[in-house]
């Protein structure tokens, strides 16, 4: 994810040529959309809306499936609790413990909805690098210091990474290895702690070779593009399809009222 953000240019979607600000403020709008939703059919609608974007993006299966599985790791410890912890109904007991129905349908809507959030924002932002995005961000008048926050925090994880590995092979090339004792947390104290002063450095020397490039607190940008005709078909149909999936349940109880069930049963 990181190679693809410091690509030097930014690849198109395979199937949908649309602007960096408009796949992103699509991003944004199905984002609201699911959080604020808590009803099962909208939520499914945005499901299938999502493995569509995914199918017309340049993400590929595995590589998609990894990234889900990352994120599904974290989230599962997170809410990993809500089944004992949540009041309602007891389903059943693990050992002492009782489950309830109630966490365990917030626990999967919870699980739901990041994976729908994961997929969209993987499928629309797929091509983008670290300056297009930022760009984009721009455009959408997101705050300038956040953007430039994400900017520096983008290009400067992977040279931290490389100081993390170059310290760490100091470590081992000095005979270190790690095991339960006193002496190996003390060490690992001593890495996070030169980390942090080697960052610190490195921070100073940066801020004064930009300073000495002329740097105003703002890196040069194109001026704003006005939306193609395509693009604005594509937000539009798009931002249609979100509002029609948002109130689903209405149009299921509308469909429910209006046809003989009663009859058919």
């Amino acid at each position: 994810m990181i190679d693809a953000l410091l690509a030097t240019s930014s690849t198109q979607m395979s199937s949908v040529n649309a602007a960096p600000r408009v796949r992103l403020l699509l991003a944004i709008v199905v984002a609201a959309a699911v959080v604020m939703n808590k009803q099962w059919v909208p939520l499914f609608g945005y499901g299938l809306l999502a493995l569509h974007l995914w199918q017309h993006s340049l993400v590929g299966l595995c590589t998609g499936l990894k990234r889900l599985a990352a994120v599904d790791g974290f989230i599962v410890f997170t809410v990993i609790l809500l089944p004992f912890t949540e009041p309602g109904e007891v389903a059943f007991h693990v050992g002492e413990m009782a489950v309830t129905r109630e966490g365990m349908t917030l626990t999967a809507m919870i699980l739901f909805k990041a994976n729908i959030l994961v997929i969209t924002l993987m499928a629309l932002c797929a091509g983008l690098n670290a300056m297009s995005l930022s760009y984009a961000l721009a455009e959408l008048k997101v705050p300038h210091k956040l953007v430039l926050i994400m900017q520096l925090s983008i290009r400067y994880i992977s040279v931290m990474h490389l100081e993390f590995k170059r310290l760490r092979q100091a470590m081992k090339a000095r005979g270190f290895r790690p095991d339960s004792s006193l002496h190996t947390w003390r060490s690992y104290g001593y890495l996070f702690g030169m980390m942090l002063v080697r960052a610190l450095d490195r921070a100073d020397r940066i801020w004064l070779a930009m300073k000495c490039r002329g740097f105003n607190g703002r890196f040069p940008q194109t001026p704003t593009v006005p939306l193609s005709a395509r693009d604005k078909r594509y937000l539009g149909g798009y931002l249609i399809i979100v509002a029609l999936i948002f109130h689903g349940d209405i149009a299921v109880s509308w469909l429910v009222s209006i046809l003989p069930i009663q009859e058919w049963s």
